[in-house]
């Protein structure tokens, strides 16, 4: 038996040392030589055994790294949007913020039915302008009163001095803003003498003036030419005086007496313009030919009654062409006419002067002194809403004047506190302060004052059948009408004033 060293020394030496370097080079050349170790068959009889696995690698398969074509994105832009003022109505009562988002504050209200300009936002926000915004969800294009009314004219103004710009056409509204003195402003005038600007932003127009103080960069263009007002024909209410210019302050140089049709062109201060320096108060005027009253049938004599004591007799003087009536009252037929300056004498009943023989005429149209005769002062206790009336027809045809409160131009309280001023009575300057200082009455009478609002924006006095005298606005005169249906009217009695 040969022992296992002596086995070993009679192996050939070189024999492991080849085996060994073949197993070394297998392993370098497989691809899986670190993944999966090289097996072998146990030695049998002292030789070495054949690898399980092969040892040839596997050729690889090269990855195909051609790149794709890059596919080029469009960048074409979208179209802009243009910005278009639209007018829209507001559907229920609306917050305006200061952005286009609930998130932004609280700046203002809009109540139903308001109409508003502006453009919308991206997210469907109406932009007023000035940092005022309301949410379109809550307008309508269409007008919730009716069919669009075709929008007044817009005038161009600058503004005179640093003024307040208010919610609404008056000082009861607030303040919203305020503009610098030689701001450009747009809008329309309304009628009680404030500038509309838009979107509930009103400024008093007569801080505003129609010529650019900066001069526009230049002279500005001249006006086109006008062309001359159309001439139109008219008939007369009732007798009327013919004056040498459009206004009271100019003298008499004619008289019409009433059915006469005349022809010419209304001015803009309402006064008929009849050529050659000839001009007739409008309101006197009517543009259809007065019907021929009806003659009263004839009545049998009545039996003569008792006779009262007979009124006291007094001399008066016609302030104005007067219409002379049948009766006491503006229902009974034109029997006749007082020309301005005629004296006449009668007694006074119920607000009118009888004439005798069925002639009377408006006891407010009759003054107690003749033209160019100061007026005596009344006594305390001797003003009467019969006196008042007469001061205040002397300045029929008065232009409107804003802070006006001399004939040579009248505001509504100006009017007024002029008119008692002559009288002896002294009335505060504002509609508000008159309308605090005098009696309230539910039953007016004549000489009261009427008043607009609470607090009052306008004021005039009561003349007796449901009409007043008063300076109602810019382009009107001071002039006896109807009253105007207000839910916001009141009366006022000045203490000192007799029935």
């Amino acid at each position: 038996m040969v022992s296992r060293s002596a086995h070993r020394a009679s192996r050939p030496s070189s024999f492991p040392r080849v085996a060994s370097l073949g197993l070394v080079a297998a392993t370098a050349a497989s691809p899986f030589a670190t993944a999966v170790p090289a097996l072998a068959t146990p030695s049998v009889g002292g030789l070495a055994a054949t690898p399980l696995l092969p040892t040839t690698p596997l050729p690889t398969t090269p990855i195909a790294t051609t790149p794709l074509p890059a596919t080029p994105i469009v960048t074409t832009p979208l179209p802009a949007t243009p910005t278009t003022t639209v007018t829209r109505w507001v559907t229920v009562g609306s917050n305006v913020r200061s952005g286009p988002g609930t998130s932004y504050s609280v700046v203002g209200g809009l109540s139903a039915g308001t109409r508003v300009t502006g453009t919308y936002t991206s997210n469907n926000w109406l932009d007023l302008g000035n940092g005022r915004f309301v949410a379109g969800s809550l307008l309508t294009a269409t007008d919730p009163g009716g069919s669009t009314p075709t929008p007044p004219s817009e005038t161009v103004r600058w503004v005179t001095v640093g003024s307040n710009v208010r919610s609404g056409p008056g000082t009861s509204y607030p303040v919203v803003g305020g503009l610098s003195a030689g701001t450009r402003v747009t809008g329309t005038l309304t009628s009680n003498g404030w500038f509309d600007m838009g979107n509930n932003r009103f400024v008093a127009a007569s801080l505003l003036t129609a010529t650019d103080p900066g001069g526009g960069g230049g002279d500005p263009a001249p006006a086109p030419p006008q062309a001359p007002p159309t001439a139109e024909t008219r008939w007369i209410s009732s007798g009327a005086n013919v004056r040498s210019g459009p206004g009271t302050q100019h003298p008499v140089v004619g008289g019409l007496t009433q059915g006469t049709q005349v022809s010419g062109s209304m001015t803009s201060n309402n006064w008929f313009d009849l050529g050659n320096n000839r001009f007739v108060y409008g309101p006197l005027t009517t543009t259809s030919p007065p019907s021929s009253p009806t003659p009263p049938a004839p009545t049998p004599p009545a039996p003569t009654p008792p006779q009262d004591p007979p009124a006291s007799t007094v001399t008066r003087w016609a302030t104005t062409t007067i219409n002379v009536r049948s009766g006491p009252g503006t229902n009974h037929p034109v029997v006749g006419a007082l020309t301005a300056g005629a004296q006449v004498s009668g007694s006074t009943s119920n607000n009118w002067f009888d004439l005798g023989d069925g002639r009377f005429v408006a006891g407010w149209l009759l003054a107690e002194t003749a033209p160019g005769q100061p007026a005596p002062a009344p006594a305390p206790g001797q003003v009467t809403g019969a006196v008042i009336l007469a001061e205040a027809a002397k300045y029929a045809g008065v232009p409107y004047l804003w802070a006006g409160s001399t004939p040579a131009g009248f505001d509504c309280s100006g009017f007024t506190s002029y008119v008692f001023a002559q009288l002896g009575i002294s009335l505060p300057r504002t509609a508000a302060q008159q309308k605090n200082y005098v009696t309230p009455v539910s039953d007016p009478r004549p000489g009261d004052l009427v008043f607009y609002g609470s607090p009052a924006y306008h004021v005039g006095i009561y003349a007796g059948n449901n009409t007043m005298w008063d300076s109602a606005r810019p382009g009107t005169v001071v002039s006896l009408h109807t009253i105007w249906d207000s839910g916001d009217l009141s009366y006022g009695r000045v203490p000192g004033v007799s029935a």
